[in-house]
């Protein structure tokens, strides 16, 4: 084999190996992995850091510590930072047990805010009670997202053709699902 095929070889893995980093991060929340992993490495450079290692990381989370409003920001920044370095630099930051320590740490005491949710009986007298001229589309729904367990991304891209109705039950397609899988339910709402 010749020195000019083993250069083209060595083109052709890299170029792949490059495509395939870039599909490691999430394609919904890319712009956001790289904006942190872009903030570090803005970071490292005003520290003059050169080499990322644990001491490196456990200051710059001592430093955001005192930015961010949230433990629960911390680990996202990490969360998102460790699949970055690992996929552009090649580092595996989840072995860096004191940054996880420091992390716990800040998380120690923190109370996470509990969302609202609506009980049984809440969702029945709204459905039973709110005039239909003016509820009628948050009442349909409604429906679907409890009886179809629903994620609001999966009510905003539902179309007209991917609800059916018969004469005794609905069939709902749910073709844009978080996990890519299409999945439909049906349910006999309509008496």
């Amino acid at each position: 084999m010749s020195d000019s095929n083993e250069v083209v070889d060595f083109f052709e893995i890299e170029s792949s190996a490059n495509a395939a980093r870039a599909s490691l991060l999430p394609e919904k929340s890319k712009a956001r992995y790289e904006r942190t992993y872009t903030y570090f490495k803005e970071w490292c450079n005003s520290k003059n850091v050169k080499t990322i290692n644990e001491t490196v990381l456990l200051a710059y989370f001592n430093d955001r510590a005192s930015n961010l409003t949230s433990p629960t920001s911390l680990w996202s920044e990490y969360s998102m930072l460790k699949l970055t370095l690992c996929a552009n630099e090649n580092l595996d930051i989840s072995k860096f047990k004191q940054v996880i320590s420091f992390l716990k740490r800040k998380n120690d005491g923190y109370i996470p805010k509990k969302a609202n949710i609506f009980t049984k009986e809440e969702i029945t007298r709204f459905l039973c009670d709110a005039p239909d001229h003016a509820f009628l589309l948050m009442k349909v729904a409604m429906v679907l997202g409890v009886a179809g367990a629903c994620r609001t991304d999966e009510l905003y891209h539902l179309n007209y053709e991917d609800v059916e109705i018969k004469p005794d039950v609905g069939i709902v397609k749910i073709l844009q699902s978080k996990n890519k899988i299409p999945r439909s339910f049906c349910g006999n709402w309509l008496q």
